[in-house]
């Protein structure tokens, strides 16, 4: 929520502070929602690190584990999905499960990732950001306990309409 206070921290697998800072923050106020960049510096790949967000009183609210994407590798594993309407519940719930088990290195998102030119509240300010930040609430992929890097491509459906152009 907007109006939350906390801050973060990432420690390593030894309980170490890595460098962490806010660089970014998109406000949506239709929804009186907030999403933050993070940046992490100072990782290292193949080791586990633990991303803590804690609330005013100190304590922690939300726990995510992740490890850096290690680029030097010769192979990787990894799937590419696209046109994720997530619109059809019952099956993105049960798509997202089945990938978050195949133990991917990262996910390429290659366009339509959440339609967000459909259901959109009439009169909104802010009605792609609005789509955006309820598909990434719904879905269990952007709430796993180990985060995996995803690397979203922009298309159609995700700035304006179908078949739509830079127009």
């Amino acid at each position: 929520p907007t109006a939350a206070e906390f801050s973060a921290r990432v420690l390593d697998a030894d309980g170490n502070d890595r460098p962490s800072r806010i660089v970014g923050r998109f406000d949506i106020p239709s929804i009186g929602l907030t999403s933050y960049e993070l940046r992490v510096t100072g990782l290292t790949p193949r080791r586990d690190y633990a991303l803590y967000l804690l609330g005013e009183g100190g304590g922690y609210f939300d726990r995510r584990l992740f490890r850096a994407l290690d680029v030097t590798r010769p192979q990787f594993r990894y799937a590419a999905v696209s046109c994720m309407n997530d619109l059809f519940r019952r099956d993105a719930i049960t798509m997202w499960e089945a990938l978050a088990r195949e133990g991917c290195d990262f996910v390429v998102i290659s366009g339509d990732t959440c339609y967000s030119d459909q259901r959109q509240r009439e009169g909104s300010d802010a009605p792609f950001a609005e789509r955006y930040a309820g598909t990434r609430l719904a879905l269990s992929w952007f709430r796993m306990e180990r985060l995996v890097p995803t690397f979203a491509v922009w298309d159609d459906h995700d700035f304006g309409d179908n078949n739509g152009d830079r127009t």
